[in-house]
């Protein structure tokens, strides 16, 4: 009995070594093979009615007619971070996979739209990529504190935007084209007049008449997802004035991030050069939004601005009335005007309701608390600085695609006790 017990015994080890050693040859392949480049042959697109298939030779509609869609094929591609000849590991595919679909469903040209990787068929190092999408609703609503705004997008079936504004204290048009005859340069323009009303902004205190704001803009994108540019802009230009002139490139820099539910990331520079006035000053700022459900997520800024001249009044940074990036208390204007400044910000948020409002428009109603903080100098740092601090709570409400348009209210509270009440246009950081 013993001796079978042994026997038993040196069995079962030699079959627990031999299976060890099987496993220690068995997980580096697999592991290996799990990072074993893979290449992209084909694209199929799916647009509506319309098929077309994508590879390195060009695209080809195959649904064999020439009935126009909404958006041109050219259009649905300028979104997309993978392409037919693309080679990396099956994990980086997919990662690029899933950001091309949110960066679609997230531009508000589409109601909707799915992304999937087929298996092969015959090459097994190669995959085709399908991607199905319904064209969305292309006219826009909007508006902030005392103004409303009409728009278009995708006009002509491209990326190109127009907007007009009207109201008690901005009026005007902007229009940007992302994708100039289907290359990497985009170009645009805005023209407002900041009247009749008080505008709360950087021509805060202007003549009525001297209220004019124009800018051109020309960008370049490196990315679906980055683009360099500079933005020539005359402000507090009308009747009796001229204006002040900057030039002010910029590099903006964005990052869908796969993982929880709808979180991303930003970053964006931007200096500015009054040439009158021999003046300079630079800006970054980023954020972070991180979902840890359907219905809460927590958002992060942070910015910051210096300039190592003397700035004039009109260039100051302004951190009273900039949407999403002001200090949301009961400061003065001449508080949260500053030459240089560091400011954080923090946002707990949670959907508490979504609904539809027949027949296709999408409502969501967000209450939100909020930490704001800040410091800021006068004449530089080393002239000295204040503390600004801001401590309060807010409702959203967000109509998404198709209408996107959003207003948040807003009331904050300082360390000093003074808070302030704020209204404005913009879905948040």
């Amino acid at each position: 009995m013993h001796k079978t017990i042994s026997s038993l015994w040196r069995a079962a080890s030699l079959n627990g070594i031999l299976t060890a050693t099987l496993l220690l040859v068995l997980i580096p392949s697999l592991s290996a093979e799990d990072k074993q480049d893979i290449r992209v042959a084909k694209i199929r697109i799916y647009l509506a009615e319309a098929e077309f298939a994508w590879t390195q030779d060009g695209i080809e509609r195959l649904d064999g007619t020439d009935v126009p869609v909404a958006l041109k094929e050219e259009t649905v591609i300028s979104f997309l971070s993978l392409h037919p000849g693309l080679v990396a590991p099956e994990s980086e595919i997919t990662e690029r996979c899933l950001e091309s679909e949110r960066r679609l469903r997230e531009s508000g040209y589409f109601y909707d739209a799915a992304i999937l990787v087929v298996p092969p068929k015959a090459k097994a190092n190669e995959r085709t990529v399908v991607i199905t999408l319904s064209p969305g609703f292309f006219t826009r609503f909007g508006g902030g504190n005392a103004w409303g705004m009409f728009g278009k997008v995708a006009i002509s079936g491209e990326r190109q935007s127009l907007y007009a504004y009207a109201g008690y204290n901005r009026n005007g048009i902007s229009y940007l084209h992302s994708r100039v005859g289907g290359s990497q340069l985009g170009l645009g323009g805005k023209l407002f007049w900041y009247g009749p009303g008080e505008y709360p902004g950087s021509l805060d205190g202007y003549d009525a008449e001297n209220r004019f704001l124009g800018a051109l803009t020309a960008l370049w994108s490196l990315t679906p997802d980055a683009c360099i540019g500079v933005e020539p802009t005359v402000e507090g230009f009308g009747l009796s004035s001229g204006g002040v002139f900057s030039l002010q490139p910029f590099i903006t820099l964005r990052k869908y991030v796969s993982r929880g539910h709808d979180s991303e990331s930003g970053l964006e520079l931007r200096g500015f050069w009054y040439p009158s006035t021999e003046s300079v000053k630079g800006e970054i700022g980023g954020y972070l939004r991180a979902g840890f459900t359907a219905r809460t997520t927590v958002a992060f800024k942070g910015s910051a601005g210096y300039s190592p001249t003397d700035l004039p009044g009109e260039a100051l940074f302004d951190l009273r009335f900039t949407e999403d990036r002001n200090v949301r208390s009961g400061y003065s204007r001449g508080e949260l005007a500053a030459s240089d400044f560091v400011l954080g910000s923090a946002e707990a948020r949670w959907d508490f309701l979504e609904t539809r409002i027949p027949p296709i428009v999408n409502l969501t109603a967000q209450a939100f608390v909020f930490a704001d903080a800040a410091r800021v100098g006068v004449d530089g740092f080393s002239s000295g600085s204040a503390f600004r601090d801001a401590y309060g709570l807010g409702l959203r409400v967000l109509f998404d695609n198709p209408v996107f348009a959003y207003f948040t209210l807003s009331y904050g509270i300082n360390h000093e006790g003074s808070g302030r009440f704020i209204f404005c246009g913009t879905a948040g950081y």
